[in-house]
């Protein structure tokens, strides 16, 4: 074999440790041996026992690249030798890279180069005992002539390892600062900091001046910053500044950058640079929160007022809140966690986090306008970087702490953090993910109380992933299914068996009442027990901090109430069943939710025999209103559905709700049922049922959110979304095709959907929709009738104002007026019952489609889908926009037999309007029914 080597090395390549072989060959000289890759080894080459090593080493390799594991056969070397081989394995990747940039660069050659590589990683995993020479060599090889060829051959985190690692037992010499300088200055010149930010900043903390910062903020305020450039200049300043001190000239350019990029838009993982600029140049320390939040103001107010001792323990602790930059803590970072919240006592910090947690979300004490407020969040809403990092660290330290206060303060701040805000999106979702992951962590049922709330309560796609995930865990650490740990984990509140807590105030007492599924209520009491209208002045002032707790306490369980209403409707298509004694116990008589279940149909079964049932002055009772005396333990209890019951036995139980005068937290009885038409039977795979509507497309996503549909926004992008919904049970996805219309918001996003089919997948395939299981097509048909029915424009009474969508034709008039749909049928059933006992009853008349109401002036006729009004005789539309949360009926001689349907609502809020027009004082109505003469 002969020496490869004509000249036809890369121009300006060959680093010292190459030249001097080269110079070798040059003058005739005869190696001793030959390597497979053509090195020569030279008897007085000081690496030559190394390079006979690598020669066999090399050859021996299979036709494919080595790997790590094949080079441990050098782990009996001394470590002495393992240096030596080390630079061995270097000067013949430099060899083989100067063949490859040459004329020689064989797929051969990449062989034996990827496999050094391998052998150099793995060796500087051994953590050989460099010293300075051996480093300056090194260096000298990644920064000399072709430099830009092999800034990859060996791992540059590793190299810095093994040079922190020698500065601790050894000064930095002349020499080794040198080497680091010259990397360091390819870094910001050639190399650039996108390759590894974290290197450059190391490497600026052991050789940079005042100069060199001052460079690399010049650097970055002239040109393109991307994310790791920026995170790498701002380390190396940050590190300069905590060790050196800031001097007056680069403070002014320090300032001049902040100003450039509070000036320029930002994306969004740059924009925490603005806050960490802020607070270096404020002179904030490590361990200080940064001002101007409303929790962060307070937090920092109490520290300060703490004694020496305690504000140092606090300040360790915030420390370790930022020492962490993962997604999720550590075992090692949970443990010292712990130790130093014992420094602080435990009681002493969940008394301060929870006042701090609820001020996150206050806006900021000081208004500040956005730049662009058409397209920039309000900074009002903002946590900083370091605050929400810190804030984290603080929700991570309450993993584990078993206190249902803790548990609910987390909760709450997940909530606060998973709120939208307009152009940002969740407000801040890392501190949210760190209270589910404390919830998840702690093994009580107070916790798992409080991810089930907001299991519920949010709506954000990927927050609730994780929120179910956080449940799985909770379920898994506790060892039982997750419906289990939900339902024994809803909390009692204190609240006795009527629903209802007393505390008192000074004087004065309050109580709290829970009046339904939707309204919690704070009466107020005198000394003699008399009810007051207003929350005393004598409890304002003596009182603040419980009136403050007090009123927490309602909202809680108002939230609480809400979300266990949802989950329980969310039980009528999985067909849950319980034995009696646990259904009794976490339902019927659960102080939280029995106002709830006392108000719901049952079906009870033992053996062969079954019946619904519902409660009724203290007990349960069948249709005919006598007890259920043969219930039993074993008894299999589940929420009724009225589907597969005769239509009689339905309307039975519809009679028997208005006549005791039971209002359903959410329509049961009255519910739609929605079986296959012989359209559908023939279509096999997919409905039309709803296909050809107009609706809105903000009020679709809101809705789908909140009945567990998955769907993302339409526009003028190339984008398409399909609403889906999962269930996992019958191991089945629905799906509801819509498609933008053309009108476009100025975000683009389009403002109206065009409906089309629904089908159900299973694996992906279509599955025809007579194998569908019947409670779940007519709960999914139900669904989509109330996306349909609440956000199709027909039912936005000032539409005609608008003119119709280009591509909607005269649909707006078609669906205000025409014929009703599966609710509004139900509606008409509701009002033929309900009618005659109002005291409208004389001036109303009930037809196929409307009510119609005689007023003085005119007669009216509601549409009871739409809700919108004609008036005779030539129906001239009436335009009458209900109020914002006027849905409920405000007359106390109207009983609904469930809550929930606005529309109802609406229409009967109408008819009592307009039942009474001469009392009509408001000049837009009274312009449409009388015209601009007065006169009708």
């Amino acid at each position: 074999m002969e020496i490869c080597y004509d000249g036809s090395f890369a121009p300006d390549f060959p680093p010292q440790c190459v030249t001097v072989v080269l110079a070798k060959l040059a003058t005739g000289r005869k190696p001793e041996a030959l390597g497979v890759d053509r090195f020569p080894v030279f008897a007085d080459d000081p690496l030559r026992a190394a390079h006979l090593l690598l020669n066999d080493y090399l050859a021996e390799l299979p036709a494919r690249a080595a790997t790590i594991a094949e080079a441990t056969k050098f782990r009996l070397l001394p470590q002495v030798d393992n240096i030596l081989l080390f630079h061995a394995a270097m000067d013949r990747a430099v060899w083989l890279w100067g063949q490859i940039a040459g004329k020689h660069g064989s797929a051969e050659a990449r062989r034996f180069l990827r496999s050094l590589e391998n052998l150099l990683k793995y060796l500087l995993t051994r953590g050989l005992p460099f010293l300075d020479n051996d480093f300056v060599r090194i260096l000298g090889i990644l920064t000399g002539p072709g430099h830009h060829l092999l800034r990859d051959l060996i791992p540059l985190q590793s190299l810095m390892d093994m040079v922190e690692r020698h500065l601790e037992r050894a000064s930095l010499s002349y020499d080794l600062r040198a080497g680091l300088t010259a990397l360091r200055r390819q870094w910001i010149g050639e190399l650039e900091l996108d390759n590894d930010p974290d290197v450059f900043v190391r490497l600026c903390a052991l050789v940079s001046d005042v100069e060199d910062i001052k460079g690399f903020v010049c650097r970055v305020l002239n040109v393109t910053t991307s994310a790791t450039e920026l995170a790498g200049t701002f380390g190396a300043v940050e590190q300069h500044v905590r060790s050196h001190g800031c001097p007056r000239e680069l403070e002014e350019l320090l300032r001049a950058w902040l100003s450039t990029l509070e000036a320029t838009k930002l994306p969004r993982n740059l924009q925490p640079y603005r806050g960490k600029l802020r607070a270096l140049l404020d002179g904030s320390k490590l361990d200080e929160i940064e001002p101007g939040e409303a929790w962060s103001d307070a937090a920092r107010s109490e520290l300060s007022a703490c004694s020496k001792t305690r504000r140092q323990h606090w300040h360790a602790l915030i420390g370790h809140c930022l020492s962490v930059e993962t997604s999720k803590p550590t075992k090692k970072w949970l443990r010292t966690a712990q130790e130093l919240v014992g420094q602080v006592e435990e009681e002493d910090f969940k008394e301060r986090v929870l006042r701090w947690f609820p001020l996150v979300a206050l806006p900021r004490p000081v208004h500040r306008e956005p730049i662009q407020p058409r397209w920039q969040p309000s900074p009002d809403l903002l946590i900083t970087e370091r605050n929400a990092t810190i804030l984290r660290g603080l929700a991570w330290c309450c993993a584990g702490l078993k206190d249902e206060k803790i548990s609910r303060a987390l909760s709450d701040l997940a909530e606060v953090c998973f709120k939208k805000v307009r152009w940002l999106g969740p407000r801040c979702p890392r501190v949210g993910n760190a209270c589910l992951f404390s919830l998840s962590s702690t093994a009580t049922e107070a916790a798992a109380a409080q991810l089930s709330k907001l299991d519920q309560l949010v709506k954000q796609p990927t927050a609730r992933k994780r929120i179910n995930q956080s449940l799985n865990q909770a379920a898994e650490l506790t060892g039982q299914t997750r419906a289990d740990l939900e339902e024994k984990s809803v909390p009692t509140f204190g609240l006795g068996a009527d629903g209802k807590l007393s505390r008192a105030f000074g004087r004065h007492t309050s109580e709290l009442r829970v009046l339904d599924s939707r309204e919690v209520k704070l009466i107020w009491l005198s000394p003699d027990g008399k009810p007051l209208n207003a929350v005393p002045a004598e409890v304002k002032r003596d009182h603040a901090a419980d009136l403050k707790s007090w009123q927490k306490l309602s909202k809680d369980i108002g939230k609480m109430l809400s979300a266990q209403r949802i989950r329980l409707e969310r039980m009528l298509i999985m067909e849950r069943e319980w034995d009696f004694e646990a259904w009794r116990q976490r339902y019927l008589e659960h102080p939280l939710l029995a106002p709830i279940a006392r108000r719901l149909l049952w079906h009870f079964r033992l053996q062969e025999k079954t019946s619904p049932g519902a409660w009724l002055q203290g007990q349960l009772v069948d249709l005919d209103c006598r007890p259920l005396d043969w219930l039993a333990p074993e008894t299999r209890v589940r929420l009724w559905h009225p589907l597969g019951f005769p239509v009689e036995t339905v309307a039975a139980w519809r009679r028997w709700l208005e006549d005791n005068r039971v209002c359903q937290p959410f329509k049961q009885a009255h519910r739609e049922i929605y079986i296959l038409t012989d359209a559908e039977l023939e279509t096999a795979t997919y409905s039309n049922r709803f296909a050809a509507h107009i609706i809105s497309q903000h009020q679709f996503v809101a809705l789908c959110r909140q009945r567990g549909w998955k769907y993302s926004f339409m526009g003028g992008f190339d984008f398409q979304s399909t609403p889906t919904l999962a269930l996992p049970a019958w191991n089945l996805t629905a799906e509801f095709w819509v498609e933008p219309t053309h009108e476009q918001a100025a975000t683009g996003v389009s403002a109206y959907l065009a409906t089309d089919q629904v089908r159900f997948l299973r694996n992906g395939e279509p599955v025809e929709l007579s194998e569908v299981p019947a409670p779940v097509f007519s709960e999914v048909m139900r669904d989509v009738d109330l996306f349909v029915g609440v956000c199709s424009i027909g039912n936005d009474p000032a539409w005609r104002d608008h003119g119709e969508l280009e591509d909607g034709g005269n649909y707006w008039t078609r669906y205000s007026f025409g014929e009703l749909a599966a609710p509004a049928k139900a509606r008409r059933d509701v009002l033929e019952r309900l009618l005659p006992k109002l005291r409208i009853a004389g001036a109303c008349v009930l037809q196929e489609r409307f009510l119609v109401v005689k007023g003085t002036r005119r007669t009216y006729k509601i549409h009871l889908g739409s809700a919108n009004i004609l008036m005779e005789p030539n129906d001239q539309y009436l335009c009458v926009v209900p109020e914002r949360g006027s849905a409920r009926v405000r007359h106390a001689d109207v009983f609904l037999p469930f809550e929930g349907d606005n529309t109802l609502s609406i229409i009967l809020s109408k008819a009592f309007m307009l039942a009474d027009d001469a009392k009509i004082s408001d000049p837009t109505i009274l312009r449409q029914i009388c015209g601009e003469s007065g006169q009708p």
